[in-house]
């Protein structure tokens, strides 16, 4: 019971002083994820973001290793979604070509 009593009013305490906070302007810290965070999240591998870190112009910084903003990252991809999407039916033609030049080989 004690127990429960103190997560409740820590649970109270901790929203109270963060409204209090809020209301003077204070930010919550943005996530800060390390290339390996990176992939995770993303489901790629570090060797492609290492090639294309630049290539594509991945928001990071370096602060003992490379770091990227979780925030930065959902707006680089918002940003470049279009593109993407533009690419991705004349890469399917490619693809369905060289499929079917492999099928009349075998």
């Amino acid at each position: 019971m004690e127990e429960l009593l103190r997560s409740i009013i820590k649970e109270v305490v901790k929203d109270a002083v963060m409204e209090v906070l809020e209301e003077v302007g204070f930010k919550k810290p943005e996530e800060v994820l390390s290339v390996a965070d990176l992939c995770k999240w993303l489901g790629c591998s570090k060797a492609w973001v290492s090639t294309n870190i630049n290539k594509l112009n991945i928001p990071h910084y370096d602060m003992g290793g490379i770091k990227f903003n979780r925030s930065d990252i959902l707006k680089w991809i918002e940003e470049n979604k279009s593109d993407a999407e533009l690419e991705r039916p004349a890469m399917q033609k490619i693809n369905i070509k060289v499929a079917s030049k492999k099928l009349r080989i075998s």
